[in-house]
């Protein structure tokens, strides 16, 4: 039967010490202990109450546990003891039993102050645990529950647990030597108004949560922190609610090693590395965060990471505030504002969508969204405000923005250089120059609105640009200009410019559509490269000098002379052969024309011609040019080339290819009809069904009957084209020459790729001329040598691998853009 029972040296009828007290008690007694310093080891195996004053009674033991509750012990509590150990046994064990601990002390002079194992439990209510070298509590494979305690472990870890359950409330872990808590495997439970102060080591995290373990974290205050404050790895579970960080010298919150977390309410304030890490396959949810006065990051999210990240508050951010270094983040309703650095940074094929993200920042020398190859970057419904560099610097995979403003901006708002870019229903104001794109860059522009700046659309180096329902108005110097590139504009209009409405360089295209040029203090339309280009398709209105300024594709080929002409033909590199052929081929021409004016009898003009020999060695330039030497000395109305092949005459019905050809004819009559590989039309058989021969045996005709009304030039393999002409008895004799075309030589590759170079406003360093002329050197001349495209080829994958370094690089100068040294031609020959 239970009894009170009491310890009490002093009194001859108590019993002399706590152990033999334990130890004579029935189950269920409560023991009331006199103050005193009582020596251990201390039994419990059975339910008893052992109560004292606090701060009055001491329990030691120097070769053994002070306590030991075992499997009986279970439903015992103690009350105001401090319990001390002195040797390498930890002070308090409980294995298999049950105590419940209010108001006690746990001194450990050498390791555990309180362990816990084997299907053990505990509650420690209002209690202090201090170890000297060991950790202060060690919990495994049993049950933990603190509620108003203090732990203090200067030379070690606070509280260490695995295969456990714990429930901590309003403790206070100081002055730890490693953690405050090494939760190492299977670990569930809950943490709650807790504070953790004043780590010693930079070296361990505060809290550092392992695998399997699934723990709450709530209301919990970490400060004067070395290391990191939360680290969670092994795929963890982990929630951290409502929690406070504040001078941290590692990482706020850190996720490694496919750990789940879910942060809500967070306030992290002086974190010295990232408020949040991601690594290693980890996922990240926040609902609710406060980042400020990190001399580092908010956010860095590592490769294979991903973050869904909703009302993130960051300010005073010295570095990248949000980097995405090959992760996936997903960012809605946050801001950043007064960021030094990049406000989102993305590498290593990273990606991020952000919808209702604010970015307010003063001026910053650098780009605010910086997105670098390989990386994808999505903005709906953004306001990004401030900067003096860029808005966004876009040299990824793919860009989106949408329904996004971007303000107040003295650099460019969006910069975009080989990348696919979609803008649609955005809005720039007062950004010095809007939109610039550069080298491999494909965008459309859709519902935007550009108001003020400098210029408002910039397009250059190779770009396509398709703009529609698009509003540029109030830009001080142009709304757009356009470069060796292509754009089209519909149904858009660009008004009140303080320069050209729109400025053409060399090398562009542009096609309108329903556009208007108004309000501009300069000329509507002003270039200086040749266009074809709709007048029809512009409206101008009050532009003060003027509304289009620029010449014609057919009025500048019609304006130049014969001369000129054959000075352009003489320019080009190599075909010395082919340059004596055309001249001799016109100078005959003109013989017999002269000749039938006089009335002398002769052969009639012939204009057509064979062009034989292997791809790209000028056929089609030089088809180009005869046209207009013809239009020129008067022998056709325009001029123009019309490029067909097979595919073009031929259709798979009996007597609809031969309709087919006569309509080709028809739309090419008054210029050239070029049909490229003319031998393909030779090759399916020579059965009276093959639908090539039909379109052969309708040319024939043809050429004669519109001899004067169009040159019909046939080109491809010289082999091949002998058997072309066989084809049809009449048909050779249709033609007034055939002209054979070289392969090019090295010299003449080397040459066009010099001047290609030239024509984009690049200049090639001495080694990266050489790897070029190494590169044809080598090239086997087999069929499938292609000569000129050869050259494009090249230069294609060289301004690609230009585009790469300049990304990763980050320097966008006009050095950096326009040289090509000898590492871009070694990146883009392994691309051939």
């Amino acid at each position: 039967m239970a009894r009170q029972i009491e310890v009490d040296p002093a009194n001859r009828r108590a019993h002399n010490t706590i152990a033999e007290a334990v130890e004579a008690a029935p189950p269920g007694s409560t023991i009331d202990i006199a103050p005193g310093i009582y020596s251990g080891p201390i039994i419990v195996d059975k339910p008893v109450h052992l109560r004292a004053e606090p701060g009055t009674v001491t329990a030691e033991a120097r070769s053994a546990f002070t306590l030991h509750a075992r499997g009986g012990g279970l439903g015992s509590s103690v009350t105001g003891v401090r319990f001390v150990g002195w040797d390498d046994h930890a002070t308090v064990k409980v294995d298999g039993g049950g105590v419940r601990f209010v108001t006690c002390g746990f001194d450990s002079a050498k390791v555990d102050a309180v362990w816990i194992a084997e299907g053990g439990a505990a509650e420690l209510v209002d209690c202090q645990i201090a170890s000297g070298s060991g950790p202060g509590l060690a919990v495994h494979g049993s049950s933990l529950s603190l509620q108003g305690c203090s732990i203090s472990t200067p030379g070690a870890t606070s509280l260490t647990a695995s295969d456990s359950q714990i429930s901590l409330e309003r403790c206070d872990f100081a002055d730890m030597a490693t953690n405050a808590m090494n939760l190492q495997k299977g670990v569930s439970g809950s943490v709650s108004d807790c504070t953790v102060r004043n780590s010693q080591s930079s070296d361990f995290p505060a809290i550092w949560a392992g695998e399997d373990c699934d723990v709450a974290f709530t209301r919990c205050e970490l400060t004067g922190l070395r290391g990191t404050a939360f680290n969670f790895a092994n795929k963890v579970r982990a929630t951290v609610s409502s929690c406070t960080l504040t001078d941290v010298g590692m990482y706020g919150v850190a996720l490694f090693s496919g750990a789940i977390v879910t942060v809500e309410d967070l306030t992290a304030t002086g974190v010295a590395r990232a408020g949040l890490q991601v690594e290693g396959a980890s996922r990240l949810v926040v609902r609710g965060a406060q980042v400020a006065g990190s001399p580092n990051s908010a956010l860095v999210l590592m490769k294979g990471a991903v973050a869904e990240v909703s009302g993130l508050r960051v300010r005073d951010v010295t570095q990248a505030t949000i980097a995405v270094l090959g992760g996936q983040l997903d960012l809605t309703e946050s801001t950043a504002t007064h960021a030094t650095g990049n406000v989102v940074k993305i590498t290593d094929g990273g990606a991020c969508r952000a919808v209702d993200f604010t970015v307010d920042v003063g001026e910053v020398d650098w780009p605010l969204f910086n997105v670098f190859a390989g990386c994808q970057l999505s903005l709906t419904r953004c306001r990004i405000e401030g900067g003096a560099e860029s808005s966004v610097s876009h040299a990824g995979s793919s860009l989106s923005l949408t329904d996004t403003t971007i303000a107040n901006s003295g650099g460019i708002g969006l910069n975009a250089l080989g990348a696919q870019v979609r803008v649609e229903r955005c809005r720039f104001t007062a950004v010095t120059r809007a939109i610039e794109v550069y080298e491999g860059c494909r965008m459309s522009v859709v519902g935007c609105r550009i108001d003020g700046g400098d210029t408002g659309l910039e397009v250059r180096g190779g770009a396509i640009v398709r703009v529609e329902d698009t509003t540029i108005e109030r830009t001080r110097k142009r709304g757009v200009a356009l470069t060796k590139a292509k754009l089209v504009l519909t149904g858009s209009s660009i008004t009140d410019s303080g320069g050209a409405g729109i400025e053409v360089g060399d090398e562009a295209s542009l096609e309108v559509r329903d556009l208007r040029i108004s309000g501009c203090a300069g000329v509507g339309l002003t270039s200086s490269a040749p266009l074809e280009l709709d007048p029809d398709a512009i409206t101008f209105e009050a532009n003060a000098k003027g509304n289009l300024q620029w010449p014609g594709r057919n009025a500048r080929r019609a304006d130049h002379s014969v001369e000129e002409l054959m000075a352009e033909l003489d320019a080009l590199v190599g075909l010395v052969g082919v340059k004596t052929k055309i001249r001799s081929l016109l100078n005959l021409i003109q013989l017999r024309r002269r000749e039938a004016e006089l009335g002398r009898t002769t052969q009639p003009v012939t204009l057509h011609a064979v062009f034989t020999g292997p791809p790209g060695t000028g056929k089609t330039t030089v088809a180009r040019l005869y046209g207009e030497l013809l239009h020129a000395m008067g022998l056709l109305d325009s001029g123009r080339i019309s490029e067909v092949t097979r595919a073009d005459l031929v259709v798979g019905f009996i007597g609809q290819t031969a309709t087919n050809t006569r309509a080709k004819v028809n739309e090419a009559l008054g210029g050239v009809l070029f049909i490229d590989e003319a031998y393909a039309l030779a090759q399916a058989g020579g059965s009276h069904t093959d639908f090539g021969e039909e379109a052969i045996n309708e040319l024939v005709p043809l050429m004669e009957n519109h001899r004067h009304e169009i040159a019909i030039i046939v080109a491809g393999y010289t082999d091949e084209m002998v058997t072309f002409l066989d084809k049809n008895p009449g048909l050779k004799g249709r033609f007034a020459v055939t002209i054979e075309f070289p392969s090019y030589t090295n010299d003449e590759l080397t040459e066009i790729f010099d001047r290609s170079v030239a024509a984009q406003q690049r200049t090639t360093t001495p080694d990266a001329h050489a790897a070029v002329r190494a590169h044809f050197e080598a090239l086997p001349r087999n069929r499938e040598f292609a000569n000129g495209r050869e050259v494009r080829r090249l230069l294609d994958a060289v301004v690609e691998a230009i585009a790469n370094r300049v990304a990763e690089s980050g320097d966008f100068s006009e050095e950096s853009l326009s040289t090509i040294h000898p590492s871009d031609v070694k990146a883009a020959l392994p691309t051939l």
